[in-house]
């Protein structure tokens, strides 16, 4: 396959596909919110957080952490050696929608109820909020909101966290030639104008 069409293709799946559902999820929140209850940053932190749970319990259940140890990630018979990032997102779907993986069940299974448990919680939380704030039925849009923002976050982490390991299976040892790079950088900004990260 042409170079150019799969580095296109990788950042459609990198940029375009996290920017298309956050968008999808921010108007769907618009449409949905009218009270603005995701407005207040401790509500969309915590659906932030929720979704950054369930991007670990998709990733955990797809078998990504078996596969994100050393002698895997840099080695050539790992599934980070493919050039092509939607390859790499393909073969984890499948993984997660046959099931998931059998080999480390009874680890994950316990790693995986607790994440779900603090999901809930979270999800609980802003539950009670959506019923302090709206005190009547229309809670339900909170509660709505909640797992609309929770699902797109947890996907887009998704996707994020697979293209890290996937540019660290690729750039090697230079990562931390990259990392070393990026401290030099916010070493060096003054207070008002560092970077977000």
């Amino acid at each position: 396959m042409n170079f150019t069409l799969v580095l296109i293709e990788n950042i459609i799946l990198f940029l375009l596909v996290p920017r298309a559902l956050r968008t999808a999820s921010q108007k769907a929140v618009q449409a949905i919110d009218d009270r603005n209850m995701f407005g207040i940053p401790f509500c969309s932190s915590v659906a932030t957080a929720c979704g950054i749970l369930l991007a670990i319990v998709i990733l955990l259940c797809a078998g990504v952490a078996g596969d994100a140890a050393p002698s895997r990630l840099w080695g050539f018979d790992g599934p980070w050696h493919t050039g092509r990032l939607l390859v790499l997102v393909t073969t984890y779907l499948s993984a997660l929608v046959q099931g998931g993986i059998a080999e480390q069940a009874s680890i994950v299974i316990s790693i995986v109820t607790l994440l779900l448990v603090s999901a809930g919680g979270l999800t609980l939380i802003n539950g009670v909020v959506a019923a302090a704030g709206w005190r009547s039925i229309q809670a339900l849009r909170g509660l709505a909101t909640h797992i609309i923002l929770a699902v797109s976050s947890a996907l887009v982490f998704a996707i994020w966290a697979l293209t890290a390991l996937w540019a660290v299976h690729w750039l090697n040892f230079w990562i931390f030639l990259v990392l070393l790079c990026v401290i030099e950088m916010r070493r060096r900004e003054t207070g008002p104008v560092r970077l977000s990260f």
